[in-house]
């Protein structure tokens, strides 16, 4: 795995900054409280997901 890149921050640029901004401190409170890695990877690859995808209005 990258060593630079931090598996429980989200960079996904579609989706918008603030929505970005919770979802990288839900998946850190998850790092925190020593959830697995796999965990919360896998956790962030969902929200991405849906957040790119769901429609904002």
């Amino acid at each position: 795995m990258n060593s630079s890149k931090k598996y429980w921050e989200s960079s996904h640029e579609a989706i918008p900054l603030q929505t970005r901004t919770i979802i990288n401190e839900y998946l850190l409170s998850l790092k925190l409280a020593n959830k697995a890695e796999a965990t919360i990877s896998k956790y962030r690859s969902i929200l991405e997901r849906f957040f790119s995808e769901c429609l904002f209005l």
